[in-house]
């Protein structure tokens, strides 16, 4: 079947195209190239593309495909796939503030305390570099606090919070977030 699929995709895409898609592969990944082949975002793409072929087209295509679906997987809590889509995004390069946090997140997924003392780490450089790269980015100031308030780094969590909730104004989980922030200040005082 899936060589089927594959032959589909090199009539449709030319030799080479197709070549350099497979290159642009994960090693390991065919399920990744089978279901990709199959995708009507790749046919709505390839019949706007007008024979024009390059990396650029596959970098833009993959980033704005798979940052979708990976954000929706960790919105459900899949945090496997969520990790492996974003480990894709990151392996290829698309290093911005939404791949690092999603990164992160679901490396971690919702029990930050059942991670080891470097996964925590890595998940708040994870964090860092993704605020770093857009300052109006909230939620790697969520994700900050919620590893600091677990380390009991009161004073550096009720920060990231009040961060958070200065980009967000609006952020659903604002009355948790508030009341973490009341807890945390009798806890800083201490």
């Amino acid at each position: 079947m899936m060589r089927q699929s594959l032959q589909q995709a090199r009539e449709a895409m030319g030799e080479t195209s197709l070549t350099r898609t497979l290159g642009d592969a994960p090693p390991g990944r065919d399920d990744f190239v089978a279901s990709l082949t199959r995708m009507k975002e790749v046919r709505d793409a390839q019949a706007g593309r007008k024979g024009t072929k390059g990396n650029k087209e596959f970098q833009a295509f993959i980033e704005s495909s798979l940052i979708a679906q990976a954000q929706t997987a960790l919105e459900e809590e899949r945090y496997q796939e969520a990790e492996k889509q974003f480990e894709i995004l990151y392996n290829k390069g698309i290093n911005k503030a939404p791949v690092l946090y999603g990164l992160a997140k679901s490396r971690l997924g919702d029990f930050a305390f059942a991670a080891t003392a470097a996964q925590k780490r890595d998940a708040e450089q994870l964090y860092q570099q993704a605020a770093a790269l857009d300052k109006r980015y909230a939620l790697p100031y969520r994700g900050l606090a919620e590893l600091y308030e677990d380390w009991e780094r009161y004073e550096d969590a009720l920060e990231a919070y009040q961060t958070y909730l200065k980009l967000a104004p609006k952020a659903s989980d604002r009355r948790n977030v508030e009341r973490k922030l009341k807890t945390l200040k009798r806890k800083a005082a201490r």
